[in-house]
């Protein structure tokens, strides 16, 4: 009785849950996963405490991923760095994180996945395929941008009888 009071008022988890590669499936949430718990090392029984801490972290980093919606004023550079950022600091797999991803797409973003999800087999596929598409339609509104404000100019200047060499 002694060793069981011990037990229970010194911090041995009896409830501590690590998510893997079992219990995500494919493009499924994280919501959806099931707790599993946790090994316990072999020989001295006791917890592994510091998976239980990561995999939080985890689930905390996961839960609050950033968004992108593919829009034209999103800079998919940017996003596709910080959430390299976010999963590096996570050390989940590529397979992982290509299943996580379609909970940070949103808009535009979410409905080119989708229509894609079969041919995006891989992380660097996926990066490759999502800066084709929607790095694009940023590039080309700020060239556009540019070339408008040259015109501008250029009318301003002949307006002022101004001769360009």
């Amino acid at each position: 009785m002694n060793e069981k009071f011990h037990q229970q008022h010194h911090g041995v988890a009896s409830h501590s849950v690590i998510y893997n590669n079992s219990n995500i499936n494919s493009m499924s949430s994280l919501s959806s996963m099931e707790p599993q718990p946790l090994q316990k090392s072999l020989g001295n029984n006791s917890f592994k405490y510091d998976n239980f801490i990561e995999q939080q972290l985890i689930k905390e980093k996961i839960n609050n991923i950033r968004k992108h919606s593919g829009n034209k004023h999103d800079d998919v550079d940017e996003w596709l760095q910080n959430i390299e950022q976010d999963f590096s600091s996570t050390l989940v797999s590529e397979e992982i994180k290509l299943k996580l991803i379609p909970k940070s797409l949103t808009n535009d973003a979410k409905s080119w996945f989708e229509q894609k999800k079969h041919r995006l087999l891989s992380w660097q596929t996926f990066t490759i395929e999502i800066k084709n598409r929607f790095q694009l339609s940023l590039h080309t509104d700020q060239k556009c941008i540019r070339l408008r404000e040259e015109w501008v100019w250029v009318c301003m200047c002949v307006g002022l009888g101004m001769v360009l060499v």
